[in-house]
């Protein structure tokens, strides 16, 4: 039977004196304090304290295993192979009784040891575990000592069945405990190539440093996580100072935003950003989609309208793990709703300087309305006595000589001017309000009177389809022309040139319908139920006021009428109006 694996005493390889345990013990302790209160990132932190702990130990393998934040991984490093490193996260840990217990995920005699000395839960008066908790061999190859009692959580961590040996390539081998905090529990493996290469010395060594590694990390993890609160506070701060310059163009503000928030996140050397607002990008330099993506949506009013972005385009961080930090989604959440809110200031203060331009625009053209009307009475007299006094004349004079032609002419276009003045008056709005039996066939007729020209301009065809025997209504014939008016002005503007502008009137059952269609570009979908809220308008300021179709929809309402709107894409918009038609002997209910 083979002898067990013996335990080293006072006489290692490379005996060092008390002293120089002690002074390298300070050095080493300071050097680990150093680099934790610089808040390196993880990985940097265990590459730089493995290799200071390789040269302090003589080892010539580290290995750290530990969990911090609910991750759990190993960080192995080795002499031979300088500079390289290997580290891995497995996110698995088991919770007892409040406490966080790692399991590496091996089934390996190693991996038990660590879980033992992790757990705290090592055998009682076994020689390879010291009373701190840390369990040395000096031969791996040889069976361990029996364990004599084993205690009750030897068996609820899994570990009842005993382990005989450690072997591998490392004869000597010990596992030092340390504790970050009461959730955060990690081992410190240190293996050397040679036989009984440490004493109960050098482990109690080993067992002081490593509590200088728990106390550092916990000082590494509070300094980072400071570093990351400082780094997401600039940020907002930045797009606070962005977003508070009125002058400065939307697109440039989250441009802005995009390139501040790559600096905000743990590994800014890697990160890239992007905000997406109505299918339109605003991205970072170095922008490009990688296979970590932090995003939150842009909701403005209840509607996504786009997405900020965070990627990584590189994996230099813990592989295996998500490298966002869950306070960097909520930096993106705070992000996206800092730019809904620009954008909805944003579209709040361009709507109320359109509301206000529209609102100017329609007072010019109430007092154009009260000029044109007065311009109506004061053209009156004058055509009166010209039209009198001509006929006058037309009286005296034969009507087949050449004098009695040009007097026919007087008369004409004395006729033609009054007309015009009635139509300007009807234009005002003028004349007074009436209830009346209207014939929308002859006010169609009267009604393009001044359209028909514009439509010749601009090169459009204006075509008429009338019913001839069309019910009348009963209406205000002023209010009905300008229905007309309004959807024929409206089809104009829609139209381009070389289109096609159709009046049409028909019987519907009880209904005498109005009809104006164009061969325009059509009206979208998603704005087709706003075309009759006041001031709602696609047009450029100066092009129109966005009362026309909710004065129609007002007017045909009054009237007891109805409106509908059909509509396609490229194809134009028809919009057919109803209203009752006129009873022989009308009610109340007739009258407005």
């Amino acid at each position: 039977m083979n002898p067990v694996a013996p335990i080293p005493k006072d006489n290692p390889v490379g005996k060092t004196s008390s002293k120089k345990r002690r002074e390298g013990l300070n050095v080493l302790s300071r050097d680990i304090v150093a680099v934790a209160n610089r808040g390196a990132p993880r990985i940097e932190f265990l590459n730089v304290i493995s290799r200071l702990i390789l040269d302090f130990a003589d080892a010539d393998a580290v290995e750290i295993w530990g969990t911090e934040d609910d991750v759990t991984y190993r960080w192995r490093e080795d002499r031979e192979c300088a500079g390289h490193y290997r580290y891995e996260v497995i996110p698995k840990v088991n919770v007892r009784r409040g406490r966080v217990i790692p399991w590496w995920g091996e089934d390996t005699p190693l991996a038990k040891i660590c879980l033992l000395v992790a757990s705290g839960e090592t055998p009682r008066r076994h020689p390879s575990f010291t009373p701190a908790g840390s369990f040395w061999v000096g031969d791996t190859s040889k069976p361990l000592p029996p364990c004599s009692r084993v205690s009750r959580g030897q068996t609820a961590t899994g570990m009842a069945a005993p382990i005989h040996s450690l072997g591998g390539e490392y004869p000597s081998v010990a596992v030092i405990p340390f504790v970050v905090s009461e959730r955060n529990t990690g081992v410190l493996v240190i293996k050397s190539r040679r036989v009984l290469a440490y004493t109960t010395k050098d482990v109690e060594a080993f067992e002081a440093f490593a509590q200088t590694i728990g106390l550092s990390a916990a000082t590494r993890h509070a300094h980072a996580a400071l570093r990351e609160r400082v780094k997401e506070l600039t940020c907002l701060y930045g797009i606070s100072q962005l977003t508070q310059t009125p002058d400065i163009p939307l697109e440039q503000v989250l441009t802005g935003i995009a390139a501040l928030l790559p600096p905000a996140f743990q590994y800014p050397d890697f990160a890239a950003a992007r905000i997406t607002l109505d299918d339109v990008l605003y991205e970072s330099p170095g922008w490009r989609a990688g296979t970590y993506v932090l995003g939150s949506d842009i909701t403005i009013l209840g509607r996504m309208r786009g997405r900020v972005e965070v990627s990584y385009r590189e994996k230099e961080w813990d592989q295996g793990a998500n490298p966002f930090l869950e306070e960097e989604q909520n930096l993106l959440a705070a992000v996206a709703q800092q730019v809904a809110l620009l954008v909805e200031r944003r579209h709040t203060t361009e709507e109320k300087a359109r509301l206000e331009a529209q609102l100017r625009h329609a007072d010019r053209l109430a007092t154009i309305g009260q000029l044109a009307a007065g311009v109506a009475h004061e053209l009156n007299e004058p055509l009166a006595n010209i039209l009198g006094y001509a006929q006058l004349v037309y009286k005296t004079i034969s009507s087949g000589t050449e004098p009695g032609r040009d007097v026919e002419r007087i008369i004409s276009s004395a006729l033609h001017a009054r007309e015009v003045v009635r139509k300007l008056l009807i234009f005002g709005r003028q004349l007074p309000t009436r209830t009346a039996l209207v014939d929308i066939n002859a006010l169609v007729r009267d009604g393009i009177y001044f359209l028909e020209s514009r439509c010749a301009h601009e090169g459009l065809k204006l075509v008429k389809i009338l019913e001839p025997d069309l019910s009348p209504i009963w209406g205000d014939q002023t209010q009905i022309h300008q229905v007309l008016v309004n959807l024929l002005v409206n089809a104009i503007q829609a139209t381009p040139a070389g289109g096609t502008i159709t009046v049409a009137t028909r019987n519907a059952g009880d209904y005498a319908e109005l009809a104006v269609a164009d061969t325009g570009p059509g009206i979208p979908g998603d704005i087709i139920d706003q075309i009759f809220v006041p001031f709602f308008t696609t047009k450029d300021v100066g092009q129109g006021t966005g009362l026309g179709l909710s004065v129609v929809h007002g007017i045909v309402t009054q009237h007891g009428g109805s409106i509908n709107v059909w509509s396609e894409p490229g194809r134009g918009a028809r919009f057919e109006v109803r209203f009752p038609a006129a009873r022989q002997n009308p009610t109340s209910e007739d009258v407005i």
